[in-house]
Formats: structure tokens, C-alpha cells, sequence
């Protein structure tokens, strides 16, 4: 139980942190302004971030700050990657509560596994 726990603050300070860091770099390549060519080279690390589980982060402050939405592979990237990072986030937290219910299969529930296995025999008598 304890392992889950732990599991659950880990992977929510992680998607914390993650996004935190997605926010401080739109918001200081806002506030610096920069030519084309240095918010280009930005793009890269923006999408990292965004492959990381910033991409939620990233967009909403793309949208509040009005910056960079002409920018199609971000517009059409981040999104792409919330619902990628949603997928996979909620995917590890299913993952870990069916694993800490498989140590509990092989010794409660197989009575019910020998019950099942006699109702799903087909009889001969017909």
C-alpha cells in the first residue's frame, strides 16, 4: 500500500513539475521577445517539454498570453500531446492499482476460480 502511495505523489509531482517548467519558458520567451529565428530554435524545446507532460501548461499559457498561435506545429502539436500525456498519466495510475490486486488473486479468489471453472463445463446428458 505504501508503494502505491508513494507511486501517486511521485508521478503528480513530476506532472507538477513538469508543467511549472512548460509556464516559466512560455512566459520568458514572452517576455523576451526575440527574433524569428531564436523563437524557431525555442519551438524544439517547447515540444520536448511538451513530450515530457508540459504540453497542458504550454498551451493554456500560449492562449492566455496571445503568443506564438500563428505557430501551426505548436497549435497543432500540443494539443496532440495533452491528450497523448493524459492517456499515458492515467494509464500508470490504473496500472499500479491492478497490480496491487493481482497479489490478492492467487490466494482469496481462487475458490471462485474453481467455482467458475465447473459452471463452464458443457454437460453430456443433453
Amino acid at each position: 500500500m505504501r508503494g502505491t502511495v508513494l507511486l501517486y505523489v511521485l508521478v503528480t509531482v513530476y506532472i507538477l513539475a513538469v508543467n511549472y517548467y512548460g509556464f516559466r519558458l512560455v512566459r520568458s520567451q514572452y517576455e523576451e521577445g526575440g527574433t524569428e529565428d531564436k523563437l524557431r530554435g525555442e519551438a524544439v524545446r517547447m515540444l520536448l517539454t511538451a513530450a515530457l507532460g508540459g504540453a497542458l501548461a504550454q498551451f493554456i499559457t500560449m492562449l492566455v498570453l496571445r503568443f506564438r498561435l500563428k505557430n501551426l506545429v505548436l497549435m497543432i502539436a500540443l494539443p496532440l500531446f495533452i491528450v497523448l500525456n493524459g492517456y499515458c498519466f492515467s494509464s500508470s495510475f490504473k496500472r499500479s492499482r491492478v497490480s496491487s490486486y493481482e497479489g490478492m488473486r492467487g490466494s482469496q479468489f481462487s475458490g471462485l476460480k474453481l467455482a467458475s471453472s465447473h459452471l463452464a463445463t458443457p454437460s453430456s446428458s443433453q
